[in-house]
């Protein structure tokens, strides 16, 4: 069975949160014969089980009630770093403004899984300017999902 790979980037601000990109990478995995963890179709189930219609929802909760969010968040940080450990690779698109979970992830794959972290580098992201921290996670960057996803099929090869 091919593995797993976890689909690592910015949702709570991003536009679409997130799901345009990972549709887009997806597909290019699913073609190559892979499994792969997509938060974005999850996370809904997540919200519904907390009375949550919608992200707006959610958000409003930051400030309307901060238990009720905070409930919710832990359950979907949980469920998010349960399928970074069963993952064989994660694949983070770094874009400007990042959020923490995406940082917490590939954290937790890198240095505590020690999973494989490949990302893309969103055309607006300057490398120079990207965090450090960031940067040391990843075992490799790219800058098109076409050829990140090449590399993780032929890395899985040449693994096996």
């Amino acid at each position: 069975m091919k593995p797993k790979i976890y689909l690592a980037g910015a949702m709570e601000f991003a536009p679409d949160v997130g799901a345009d990109w990972r549709e887009k990478a997806s597909a290019l995995l699913e073609s190559k014969g892979f499994r792969f963890f997509n938060p974005c179709i999850d996370e809904g189930g997540t919200f519904a089980q907390h009375n949550f219609k919608n992200h707006d929802e959610f958000h409003a909760a930051k400030t309307a009630d901060f238990k009720k969010f905070q409930k919710c968040m832990n359950e979907v940080a949980r469920v998010d770093l349960v399928q970074v450990a069963s993952a064989q690779y994660v694949l983070a698109y770094i874009t400007p403004g990042l959020g923490g979970g995406t940082v917490g992830e590939m954290t937790a794959a890198r240095y505590i899984f020690d999973t494989p972290v490949i990302a893309v580098l969103h055309p607006d992201t300057k490398l120079e300017k990207t965090s450090g921290w960031l940067l040391a996670c990843c075992d490799k960057i790219f800058t098109d999902f076409e050829t990140a996803t090449s590399y993780i099929a032929q890395r899985y090869e040449d693994e096996r």
